[in-house]
C-alpha cells in the first residue's frame, strides 16, 4: 500500500505500470485528503480482492454449481468493454478457431449477451413512490416482439429513479431458458469485488472496464 501525497492522476499511472507491469507487484494506492469511513471501506474491499478474493470467489462458485451445465463442462465468463470489437457472429469464428488451435476436437458453445446502459427506460411501482425492488425483471410488454431481450434492475436505487440495464441476447448456442439466463445475470450482479451489494450491471463487464482503464494509464505513461 502506498500513500500518495500529490495528485493521484499524475503519479498513479506510472506507479501502477512500474509495479504491476514491470515488477509483477500488486499495489494499492490511497489519497490522504479523501480518508473517511466509506473511503476506507472501499479500500479494504479492493485489498481483499487483490489479496485473496475469498468472499466473492465462494459466492461465484456457489452460483456456478447451481447450473447443471456448469457442473458438467468447464465454463468461462468473459466481460468486454465498450471499446472492444463487435459481438455475435463476426467474433464467433475467431474464438472457435482459437479453441480448435488448442484442441482439434474441442467444439465449445457460446452465449453472447450485450448489456445496454445508455437508454431512457425507467420503471415505477404502481401507486407507490419507491423504486422497483432489486432483482426486478421485465421481459414482456415493452421488449422487442422478435428479439430475445429483457430489462433488469439488479440493484437498489439509493438516489433518484433506478435505471435498469437492457440485456440483449444476441447468440445462445448453450440453450438457456429465459429464467435461467435472467437468474445467472442477476447472480453475476452480486459478485462484484468492490461492492457489498448488487450493482446495476454484471461484474465481468465492470472488470473489463477496469482493465481497459488501467491499460489506458499504462499506455499514456
Amino acid at each position: 500500500m502506498y500513500n500518495l501525497d500529490f495528485s493521484v492522476n499524475l503519479i498513479e499511472g506510472p506507479w501502477k505500470k512500474r509495479n504491476l507491469s514491470d515488477l509483477g507487484v500488486v499495489t494499492q494506492c490511497i489519497a490522504p485528503q479523501r480518508v473517511n469511513d466509506q473511503y476506507l471501506n472501499n479500500v479494504l474491499l479492493k485489498i481483499n480482492a487483490k489479496a485473496s478474493c475469498v468472499i466473492q470467489t465462494r459466492l461465484l462458485l456457489r452460483i456456478l454449481i447451481t447450473y447443471p451445465r456448469f457442473q458438467k463442462f468447464q465454463t468461462l465468463i468473459v466481460g468486454m468493454d465498450v471499446s472492444h470489437g463487435s459481438t455475435a457472429y463476426p467474433d464467433i469464428p475467431s474464438i472457435a478457431a482459437a479453441c480448435k488451435f488448442l484442441d482439434a476436437q474441442w467444439i465449445p458453445k457460446f452465449t453472447i449477451v450485450v448489456a445496454q446502459k445508455n437508454h431512457h427506460t425507467k420503471f415505477f411501482q404502481t401507486n407507490a413512490p419507491d423504486n422497483v425492488p432489486p432483482g426486478t425483471v421485465i421481459d414482456s410488454g415493452i421488449c422487442h416482439r422478435k428479439n430475445n431481450d429483457f430489462y433488469m434492475c439488479a440493484h437498489a436505487g439509493m438516489i433518484g429513479t433506478t435505471r435498469p440495464t437492457h440485456y440483449h441476447v444476441l447468440y445462445d448456442d448453450i440453450g438457456f431458458s429465459a429464467d435461467d439466463l435472467q437468474e445467472l445475470v442477476h447472480s453475476l450482479s452480486n459478485v462484484y469485488q468492490r461492492s457489498t451489494a448488487a450493482i446495476s450491471i454484471v461484474a465481468p463487464i465492470c472488470y473489463a472496464h477496469l482493465v481497459a482503464r488501467q491499460m489506458f494509464q499504462f499506455m499514456n505513461n
